[in-house]
């Protein structure tokens, strides 16, 4: 985005080409003082569209948080099945975390193959 980088004295003497640039080209306007930047100027509609986007951003951010929580709520479970399982068997060989989804999705999915079955 180009923004126009005038001096804080512009505003008072040049106001309306100030709100030409705001309203019409919509860019921002950064105001400076002593060399520095010391604000920035849009309009509204500028504004509103920034700040609608802000709460999209902000709303998907929450969103993959919860995600994320469940996520580890899952890995949580699963952890500690796998942990049950290395205790039950623990002459047995180890079985890493890969392995150990893959043989509880089939276990899963067995069950549902067999509760299908049943109910023919």
């Amino acid at each position: 985005m180009l923004y126009d980088i005038l001096p804080v004295s512009d505003l008072r003497n040049k106001f309306p080409e100030i709100s030409n640039i705001c309203l019409t080209k919509n860019r921002p306007v950064i105001l400076t003082k002593n060399g520095k930047g010391s604000m920035v100027l849009l309009s509204i509609a500028e504004f509103d569209k920034q700040q609608n986007e802000l709460d999209k951003l902000r709303a998907e951010v929450a969103r993959l948080v919860s995600i994320e929580k469940e996520l580890v709520a899952v890995e949580k479970v699963y952890g500690n099945l796998l942990e049950s399982e290395i205790s039950e068997n623990e002459n047995d060989e180890v079985v890493n975390h890969e392995d150990f989804i893959k043989q509880m999705k089939a276990r899963v999915l067995n069950a549902k193959h067999n509760n299908v079955q049943s109910s023919l």
